[in-house]
């Protein structure tokens, strides 16, 4: 009963989760398209590292990075942004340049907050992940600069280390496929799919990454910044 009363009493407020960078370098700027098509739904965007509890927090979608398995959660995904493993010169001089990617067990690595993206990339490639050790940092801009200064191995975003890639300050260190199902998902609750503001948003949100898709292979992947 609750829990309908809450739903009645802010049907027209849809509060989205999802990551600072993926809210900054994506969603935002695609938003007004959002808000003229639906002048009735009132966004409420909330960022953050942690997974969102959808009845705690009042949540009502979100957006992840992960292989989509949610469990109790609907998930649809949206797109995968390819990571490079990158390290600066000094540091492959040093550790010498990987046979594969098995050899990059053995390096030093920088991670992301939840220390999650190397044990993934690790597991894609059919290797166990050795324990993920080493700075952390909740910013992918400050995983760029902890690697550019050699303090380890990082998995960066491709289109934004393109000109360091290119400046040689930067030096790829493996060349393997990026695991498909590792990408950003709308994730929502089985009770949140009937209603009008999670559907409208649903369909916006597939419509617009569709047609970026379309107009070119790597519109995303050049336009997203984290």
């Amino acid at each position: 009963a609750s829990e309908r009363l809450r739903h009645s009493t802010h049907e027209g407020r849809l509060t989205v989760s999802t990551t600072p960078s993926f809210a900054a370098g994506w969603l935002v700027p695609r938003l007004n398209a959002f808000q003229q098509r639906y002048p009735d739904i009132d966004l409420q965007i909330e960022t953050g590292k942690a997974t969102a509890d959808f009845r705690r927090d009042g949540v009502d979608v979100a957006i992840r990075h992960g292989l989509g398995e949610y469990p109790g959660l609907r998930s649809h995904r949206l797109f995968a942004v390819e990571l490079v493993p990158g390290a600066a010169p000094a540091l492959v001089a040093e550790q010498g340049l990987p046979v594969g990617p098995a050899d990059l067990a053995r390096w030093p690595r920088i991670h992301d907050a939840e220390r999650q993206d190397w044990s993934l990339w690790f597991h894609g490639q059919g290797i166990a992940a050795p324990e993920p050790r080493g700075p952390a940092f909740d910013d992918a801009g400050l995983v760029l600069r902890a690697a550019l200064a050699g303090q380890g191995a990082a998995l960066l975003p491709a289109a934004m280390v393109a000109a360091d890639l290119a400046g040689g300050g930067l030096r790829a260190v493996a060349v393997v496929t990026w695991p498909e199902r590792f990408a950003y998902y709308l994730v929502y609750p089985d009770a949140c799919q009937g209603r009008p503001k999670v559907a409208a948003f649903q369909d916006w949100l597939l419509a617009e990454v569709d047609q970026h898709q379309r107009s070119a292979s790597n519109t995303i992947e050049a336009e997203f910044r984290q």
